[in-house]
């Protein structure tokens, strides 16, 4: 079997992973375990509702079947990598495949994108990254389509704005690790999904009404298992590398996993090697390549913080111009969605590369933040500009304190329009232009307390001191200065009931273009 491709290693893994019973000599699995392996495939194949819609919380269920059923709200499974248009080909593949382990597993078969979702024509990954020829044995076609559909993979349904809509598209991710990793990093997956306290497959009604108020439409909205099938998978797609980082440091900062996993061990060095590690993220056709920065994966596992919060204190950021991500507005609405799409996807590569390049892109973004933030800021300017953690306090109390005072400017100003919010961001977005157009670090220091003091009657607290004596001496570059202070002034003081807040209205309808 080809050991080089990642979605015929994967496969492989899955099934050595789920039938330690079935190794042959070689230690691959067995034609039988890959025969099982694959027929999941049609098993689970397609999520449809499984409950009366009159209810308010409906449950879904797989279903072996090859069309959707759109009307009755039967959908293509997350797990499964294909478009809507091509699942019919994907399906029809399994059912070959299948039949073709059982006549002659070592023959060839021509390589499609329903058997291999990551590129059109068949790759042999190799030192030489060589293209091969278009054809490959039963064995290495069922080992990768296992990949395309198991459920034992991390895998959602992405979302993207198109044409006024939400579509989504099915995607997985794969690390690409020798076979025996890949065998632990599977048993993780499997663990994490078990440990998850949410049900994958419980979703709410929406019900729509007239102007009368009379109840005129009701859908299910699709379960969670759609944003991931991992407990922290984000409420935006963007963040969905994130998402599963922070599912797997979750599950192994827990001792109680810790204690009684058999193969802690081998998890112990799948960590170490998680930073050095290439990802895939794949879907129908396409494919890219990331990795985690170490200083990111470190985060992650700090056992005193949890990277979702920090994820989801970015999604609940409020653009200066746009603070209600989910206003429903005719003449807004997709301005909005459009927005935060971009800050999402800039925001998401600055948690991948955390490097000062994409903090820059993240940063020009004006936004205020939520208080959960905080340690990914602390960690980026510590770590990365290799600043004494003594002076990134420093910063933050100033920021806090410049963040405050804006509150307080817009809370009495009562001649201007707009909410308090709005004429808060003004205020931030006033002393932000000031101090990113300092000329010079004396100028930068006195921008940072002035601009804000002279109209709150307030004095910046001692605590800050430090941080402006740093930048007057000259052990802080000016720019670097500017972006810490300035990233710290967005950070909210929020209260309990807003960090809580999580009744988010779904924009998800119904789907009538599926096959």
């Amino acid at each position: 079997m080809n050991q080089q491709h990642p979605l015929v290693k994967y496969g492989i893994a899955v099934a050595l992973a789920n039938h330690q019973d079935k190794i042959n000599e070689q230690g691959l699995p067995t034609m039988e375990s890959l025969f099982f392996e694959l027929k999941k495939g049609i098993t689970y194949f397609r999520l449809g509702l499984a409950d009366d819609l009159a209810k308010k919380e409906v449950s879904f269920k797989y279903y072996d079947q090859k069309k959707a059923d759109a009307k009755n709200y039967v959908y293509l499974a997350p797990n499964v990598i294909t478009s809507d248009e091509k699942a019919g080909n994907t399906y029809g593949a399994i059912q070959k495949v299948l039949k073709g382990l059982e006549d002659d597993p070592l023959k060839t078969t021509n390589i499609t994108m329903a058997i291999a979702p990551m590129a059109g024509d068949y790759l042999v990954f190799s030192s030489k990254a060589r293209k091969g020829a278009g054809k490959m044995t039963f064995l290495d076609a069922a080992a990768s389509l296992i990949t395309s559909t198991t459920l034992d993979k991390p895998s959602l349904a992405y979302k993207k704005r198109e044409r006024g809509t939400t579509k989504r598209f099915n995607i997985g991710i794969i690390p690409d690790l020798d076979i025996a990793d890949l065998v632990t990093f599977v048993r993780i997956i499997k663990d994490i999904k078990l440990s998850a306290a949410k049900d994958y497959y419980r979703s709410k009604v929406r019900v729509e009404t007239n102007s009368k108020g009379e109840e005129k439409n009701r859908y299910p909205i699709r379960p969670a298992i759609y944003d991931g099938n991992f407990p922290y998978a984000p409420r935006s797609s963007a963040f969905s590398k994130a998402g599963l980082l922070a599912s797997i440091a979750e599950l192994v900062k827990n001792a109680e996993y810790r204690k009684r996993s058999p193969y802690w061990s081998k998890i112990e060095r799948l960590l170490d090697r998680l930073p050095q590690t290439t990802f895939y993220l794949f879907g129908y056709g396409h494919a890219e390549t990331f990795r985690y920065d170490h200083y990111v994966v470190e985060l992650a596992l700090d056992k005193h913080i949890n990277l979702y919060q920090v994820v989801e204190g970015i999604y609940r950021s409020k653009l200066f111009l746009h603070p209600d991500r989910y206003k429903e507005d005719p003449k807004e609405s997709e301005n909005i969605k459009k927005a935060y799409e971009k800050f999402d996807l800039f925001a998401s590569r600055f948690l991948q590369l955390f490097n000062q390049a994409a903090f820059t892109d993240f940063f020009a973004f004006r936004a205020e933040y939520s208080p959960d933030i905080s340690p990914l800021i602390n960690t980026f300017f510590m770590k990365k500009h290799h600043l004494d953690p003594e002076l990134v306090a420093s910063a933050k109390a100033l920021g806090a304190w410049i963040n405050q005072q804006a509150y307080r400017l817009a809370n009495a100003d009562n001649e201007a329009t707009g909410t308090i919010y709005e004429k808060k961001a003004k205020v931030l977005a006033t002393v932000e232009s000031s101090i990113m157009s300092s000329p010079s670090a004396a100028d930068f220091a006195i921008r940072a307390i002035r601009d804000i003091s002279q109209h709150s009657k307030s004095d910046a607290p001692p605590e800050s001191s430090a941080f402006l004596e740093a930048v007057l001496a000259g052990q802080v570059d000016k720019q670097t200065a500017k972006h810490m202070l300035l990233a710290f002034s967005r950070i909210g003081t929020w209260s309990k009931k807003e960090l809580e807040q999580d009744s988010i209205p779904s924009t998800e309808s119904p789907d009538n273009n599926e096959d």
